[in-house]
């Protein structure tokens, strides 16, 4: 190894793939959220560091880029099995109660056959280096059909993991009328991350195929954004409590399609009961109030509920619950008994739980910011 060789760049990118070991470690012990979507967290940060650790031992010199050298074939090149993995950490964070399914096994036909190419040309070069050499071309043209096939899946992969984010935070919005300790905004930015290095990633790689000119340095951004990833899913993971966990909600597809042919009869009457129930009881000032919560007060199911307020308000649950919370608020400005609160003491006092539900629900209803709406209306 020519540790003297190393650089900076080298250095960081290294401990940052040992960072990442030592961190997935640790996260599949962690107990604080799903044990299959910690699984797979942790394998994903895992294959992730080792692949950043193999590229590293390349400008080491432990590798020394040749197709014909052993080390070029060490599985921990697992680009396919960094994706699968991601995949199944989305999905079962979104789903803890989903079965593992025999279909989901596929998913890891990619990952397992590129493992068992590098084991297969590992066996050759110990014990016949001249075929090797020999079929050297056939060798280069198969990684370059699984490096495009790894940006293709990767890519389709991440496109479908937003796509079930989307539809989980909608179903946040027919459900919670608080959302912020919820939201999954941070796995977005994640992805985005993800999409950063793919895209990184594919410009030298195409750049060597088509100028043949192999290069360890114009690898090097790519390197030092996935140590980067791994420090700030760390990070991201010990800085915020509940990170990993999400709030659960079922649905009935069975009852959604019975709702359907009986809304009609009794809505208005149900329609009533909400409207007098909001403004009589005030549910929405307690903080913690849900779509269930609701619906059980009323004695119909969540289904039905969240159908009477989608077709008489045209709103989702959490526009609904927080438009009376914003009207509570302007009242409550003029209250002089509430003269000694700040604005924010008042949304407290009016239901909100945080301070960015606050603001961005009071501005998407009334136009402006509370303090320029008050200021305007004093």
């Amino acid at each position: 190894m020519n540790i003297e060789n190393a650089n900076f760049f080298d250095l960081t990118i290294l401990l940052g793939g040992v960072q990442g070991i030592i961190f997935s470690i640790f996260l599949f012990f962690n107990p604080r959220s799903s044990y299959r979507s910690n699984l797979f967290l942790a394998l994903f940060i895992l294959s992730f560091s080792l692949n950043s650790i193999y590229y590293t031992f390349e400008a080491l010199g432990i590798r020394t880029g040749a197709f014909y050298s052993v080390y070029e074939y060490l599985p921990l090149n697992c680009s396919l099995l960094i994706i699968t993995c991601f995949h199944f950490f989305v999905l079962f964070l979104i789903q803890p109660e989903r079965k593992f399914s025999k279909k989901d096994w596929f998913l890891f036909l990619p990952a397992f056959l590129q493992f068992c190419f590098q084991i297969y040309c590992m066996y050759w070069c110990l014990t016949d280096r001249e075929f090797m050499i020999n079929h050297i071309r056939r060798l280069i043209d198969v990684f370059s059909f699984i490096d495009l096939f790894a940006v293709i899946f990767s890519l389709s992969i991440l496109v479908l993991a937003i796509r079930r984010i989307n539809i989980y935070e909608k179903a946040l919005l027919q459900n919670y009328a608080e959302v912020e300790d919820i939201s999954l905004k941070w796995l977005k930015q994640l992805i985005v991350l993800l999409f950063i290095i793919w895209g990184v990633w594919m410009i030298p790689t195409i750049y060597e195929q088509v100028s043949g000119n192999p290069s360890v340095e114009i690898y090097y951004p790519m390197w030092i954004a996935m140590s980067g990833l791994i420090y700030w899913i760390g990070y991201s993971t010990y800085s915020k409590k509940d990170l990993l966990k999400v709030e659960m909600y079922h649905e009935n597809e069975q009852e959604d399609k019975t709702i359907e042919k009986t809304l009609s009869e009794k809505t208005d009457i149900y329609y009533q009961n909400l409207i007098e129930l909001m403004e009589n009881e005030k549910p929405y000032l307690n903080t913690d109030l849900n779509l269930k919560l609701l619906a059980d007060k009323l004695k119909i199911s969540s289904g039905y509920l969240s159908q009477i307020i989608n077709k008489n308000e045209e709103k989702n649950f959490f526009e609904f619950i927080n438009t009376y919370r914003v009207n509570a608020v302007i009242k409550k400005f003029n209250d002089p008994e509430l003269a000694h609160l700040s604005i924010l003491g008042i949304a407290y006092e009016a239901g909100f739980k945080s301070k960015s539900t606050f603001n961005a629900a009071f501005k998407k209803i009334k136009g402006v910011t509370p303090s320029v709406f008050k200021k305007n209306n004093q």
